[in-house]
């Protein structure tokens, strides 16, 4: 199988509780990540705090490679794939997998990811758990899915997702993120859904959450430091339609595949 490397950001309110997801990450898999990178900007958006000094206990295990890298930068959520862009594009062959990083992984993810990476007919998108999204003449709704092998529009960082090196363009992904507001990168699974969209990816699920949460009662400081700077609204559905409005303006779809012909216009991937 190809190696694989998982990849999550963190923030400095988070920082002290990250240690039993790397340890579950280092000791603790059935089939150990050639790497784990932990994504840590050197400088936070302000109000987050900072990150001095790295814990002591953060050490490589064995054949898994710790990586923190510090040459980053802030760009919300998105930072748990973005921010790892130099080092993925040195291993093009690599399978990347992403997760949030409030929840512990248990010992099956690595490898059922890659299980079903391999087993895939053509190149694809899997997370342990997405979202359907449905509209009605009113509101958006999204429908929880973590059935088999379903197909699913918005993969989901807390379900942990994987994607093929060379399939990600995690460069041009970069510079994606980097030109949207910062109300989008909020949203960073629909920023992730998009692409994987506009790249013809279909994104499936692998039917089992394999993450447990770390901090029942842990918050979302990235939101909720946007809504104090007045970037927001207090209506879901209201930040969904101008993240949908931003994402489908942005540029058309890239290839032509079952998913973009779908869109309206072969530009609107979202309704919003």
């Amino acid at each position: 199988m190809v190696p694989v490397i998982v990849t999550l950001t963190t923030i400095p309110a988070r920082l002290p509780h990250l240690w039993p997801v790397l340890d579950s990450l280092l000791h603790n898999q059935t089939l150990a990540p050639a790497m784990v990178v932990v994504n840590v900007p050197q400088n936070y958006a302000a109000g987050l705090g900072s990150v001095d000094a790295i814990p002591d206990t953060w050490k490589s295990s064995g054949s898994v490679q710790l990586v923190v890298n510090r040459e980053c930068r802030d760009l919300g959520p998105a930072t748990k794939v973005v921010g790892a862009a130099a080092i993925v594009e040195r291993h093009p062959k690599a399978l990347v997998l992403y997760l949030d990083d409030d929840h512990i992984p248990n010992r099956f993810l690595v490898q059922a990811h890659a299980l079903v990476q391999h087993r895939s007919v053509r190149p694809a998108v899997w997370c342990g758990r997405g979202e359907i999204v449905r509209q009605t003449p009113f509101s958006r709704k999204i429908i929880d899915q973590s059935c088999p092998s379903c197909r699913v529009h918005i993969p989901s960082g807390v379900g942990s997702v994987s994607v093929p090196a060379v399939h990600l363009r995690i460069a041009a992904l970069l510079k994606r993120v980097e030109q949207l507001s910062p109300l989008a990168r909020m949203a960073d699974d629909m920023v992730f859904a998009d692409w994987f969209a506009r790249h013809g990816l279909p994104v499936q699920t692998i039917g089992q959450n394999f993450l447990l949460k770390v901090r029942p009662q842990a918050t979302d400081e990235w939101a909720l430091h946007l809504c104090q700077r007045s970037d927001c609204t207090t209506s879901p559905d209201e930040r969904y339609r101008k993240v949908a409005a931003e994402l489908n303006a942005s540029f058309p779809p890239l290839v032509d595949s079952p998913v973009t012909r779908r869109a309206r216009g072969r530009v609107k991937i979202w309704n919003s």
